[in-house]
């Protein structure tokens, strides 16, 4: 009787309890091996912090690519700049190559020198003897009463004004400086200034030195060394202070000064131009740059 009753319960207590769904078979043999692989292996979505950690970084990328072209145009401006120095400095030098030439077409010149003419043999500025008129006849003319004022005087021609005398250089001396010349005229800067510096070696005393000095340093200004210029033209004053090239000397160390933002230094240099050497060429490029300065002041 025990025995049926445990039997019927357990029949009760199963009849009763919830079925279990079987896991679904799922059949991989329709798809190739890799499609299995990929299907059980599914990568993980990104996280919040990565896709963050990437856009920072993609910022800081864009701000460095910012910067760099602002290097780049920061540098293209400065370039452009010095182009602008340069063509102007080559512009200068051409200028008082020009007007040199223009000086030696009228005569003697400091910077292409020619030899000392002879004295002429008659004084040119004597004034010519007037033609005596044909004594008039006795029986046509009346005889003219006698006039005792004196006659005037004739007028003293003026004296004309004295000019420098070229200096006087022998042939070697003026064909080494006209080498080095020609070298910085047609744009052989290193030639020039090696052509300048053995003419002051060579020929430390001769009456083209201190030309060969102040364009020794024009030289130096188109190699962009505006150090060794301001040496070249100070040497100008020091070694030849009687040079006619003193003036110009003075003028480029305060163009010089200038050009490298010390204004005081320019003033002492474009006053002393002013002052010593006026109705000169420098003289008056040295006034408009002082006007300049004082403007910008």
């Amino acid at each position: 009787m025990n025995k049926r009753l445990v039997i019927l319960l357990a029949a009760y207590c199963g009849l009763n309890s919830p079925v279990q769904a079987l896991p679904e078979v799922i059949d991989n043999s329709a798809y190739p091996p890799s499609a299995a692989a990929a299907a059980n292996n599914i990568a993980p979505s990104p996280s919040t912090s990565s896709l963050m950690e990437m856009t920072g970084r993609l910022e800081q990328l864009q701000t460095e690519v910012q910067q760099l072209t602002g290097k780049v145009e920061e540098q293209a401006n400065t370039i452009a700049e010095l182009k602008k120095q340069q063509k102007a400095r080559l512009g200068d030098v051409e200028d008082r190559l020009q007007s040199l030439e223009g000086k030696g077409t009228s005569g003697a010149s400091a910077d292409t020198p020619a030899p000392v003419p002879e004295a002429p043999a008659s004084d040119a500025s004597a004034p010519a003897p007037a033609a005596e008129p044909a004594p008039p006849r006795a029986a046509d003319t009346p005889r003219p009463p006698i006039d005792a004022t004196p006659p005037a005087a004739a007028p003293v021609p003026a004296a004309p004004v004295a000019k420098t005398p070229a200096p006087v250089v022998s042939d070697a001396e003026n064909a080494a400086y006209k080498s080095a010349y020609l070298a910085l005229r047609s744009g052989h800067t290193d030639d020039a200034i090696s052509g300048f510096n053995n003419y002051l070696t060579t020929y430390p005393n001769s009456g083209l030195a201190g030309n060969a000095q102040y364009w020794l340093g024009e030289a130096y200004l188109v190699k962009k060394d505006p150090e060794t210029a301001k040496q070249a033209f100070s040497n100008v004053g020091k070694n030849y202070p009687n040079s006619a090239k003193q003036a110009d000397a003075l003028y480029m160390l305060g163009k010089i000064e200038l050009d490298q933002n010390h204004p005081d230094k320019a003033r002492d240099y474009l006053t002393q131009v002013t002052s010593q050497y006026p109705n000169t060429t420098a003289a008056r490029a040295a006034t408009k740059k002082l006007l300049t300065l004082n403007i910008s002041q």
